[in-house]
């Protein structure tokens, strides 16, 4: 062999070689590098994972508790619709409450109507919050209407002003009601009951 042979020779070989050792690292390198990646993904995904199932489970929970106060507050506002109805009716029948009892039992149910619903409105769109307030402010203004206009004239002077007490029964009957109605379907969307 010529000493050009070997040189090409040795030439070629060392670039094989070299070709061969490059690609092994790369190889090599690659592997590592999708290995640490693979291993990083996979702890990153269970981190993930586990949050998301924490916020499930907070969701879940914290749904659950605002249906409750849904619910809650729905009865305790619809008790004291009832209740205010019942004390500001024109006429009475035989087997209700007397006339005190009613205005009694209308005040208990405001109060914790009120003492409850003022807690949890946190838990209430603001749309919703200020339907209820609204409402509240309508029951409100009905009772002490009814009270000033109606029980202390009639303990006064025994007159009373029949077109107030039938528009107090009115807005009580109409209007409250309405809002009631306007309230629970807001209630039922809350809750996912879009309707039809």
């Amino acid at each position: 062999m010529n000493y050009l042979e070997i040189i090409i020779t040795s030439v070629i070989t060392s670039v094989a070689s070299s070709g061969l050792i490059i690609y092994a690292a790369k190889t090599w390198i690659s592997e590592k590098i999708k290995a640490y990646h693979d291993k990083r993904f996979a702890t990153l995904k269970s981190n993930l994972d586990k949050a998301i199932k924490t916020h499930e489970i907070i969701f879940t929970n914290l749904q659950e508790k605002r249906a409750n106060i849904i619910a809650e507050t729905y009865a305790l506002l619809k008790t004291v619709y009832m209740t205010l109805a019942e004390h500001v009716a024109i006429f009475e029948h035989g087997g209700m409450p007397t006339r005190e009892e009613r205005r009694k039992m209308a005040f208990e149910a405001h109060e914790a109507f009120a003492s409850y619903y003022r807690r949890k409105l946190i838990f209430f769109p603001k749309k919703i919050a200020e339907h209820i307030e609204s409402i509240d402010r309508e029951m409100i203004r009905a009772f002490n209407e009814f009270d000033i206009y109606i029980e202390k004239t009639r303990e006064i002077n025994k007159n009373i002003d029949v077109e107030k007490w039938l528009k107090i029964n009115n807005n009580v009957k109409n209007e409250i009601a309405i809002a009631l109605s306007e309230l629970e379907s807001e209630f039922r969307k809350l809750l996912g009951d879009e309707g039809e």
